[in-house]
């Protein structure tokens, strides 16, 4: 997999993989792990959360 070149591509990439577990339906725990300096996670998390709110998941808050 190739490295994100900004915190958009790697919104998008974990996105994809967030997704691709949920159709799996895995048990058990999953993490991410996003690196980028002075990264403020509360708009990282409203923007996954509002995509995966409009996918065929229908995550809730």
């Amino acid at each position: 997999m190739k490295l994100p070149s900004d915190l958009y591509a790697a919104e998008a990439q974990l996105l994809t993989a967030v997704l691709a577990a949920f159709n799996k339906k895995p048990k058990g725990r999953w993490s991410a792990e996003i690196r980028f300096e002075g990264l403020r996670i509360m708009p990282v998390a409203l923007r996954l959360w509002e995509q995966l709110a409009n996918s065929s998941i229908g995550a809730n808050l």
